[in-house]
């Protein structure tokens, strides 16, 4: 079993953090770093940051242009999230 405890929003750099934490979930799992390690992939790929927000509200934004806004069929948890 995953240990799912309360831990700070402030866990990554801005533009590794993944959206579960930019939408204040105070609890999170492996699936951060795996966000994480995907945007560092593709910055090597690339040569550039996936996402380079000056602020939450911005990264979050590059997030809905890149893959489009989440929504509860795709991301069921979504609707408990405090934003």
């Amino acid at each position: 079993a995953i240990c799912r405890t309360i831990l700070t929003p402030k866990v990554v750099s801005l533009w590794y953090r993944p959206p579960e934490i930019l939408f204040g979930s105070e609890t999170y799992d492996e699936g951060c770093d795996n966000w994480g390690a995907g945007c560092v992939f593709a910055e090597l790929l690339t040569g550039v940051p996936l996402n380079k927000g000056q602020n939450e509200l911005e990264q979050v934004s590059n997030m809905f242009e890149l893959l489009g806004p989440p929504d509860s069929k795709s991301w069921p948890e979504l609707d408990t999230l405090p934003l």
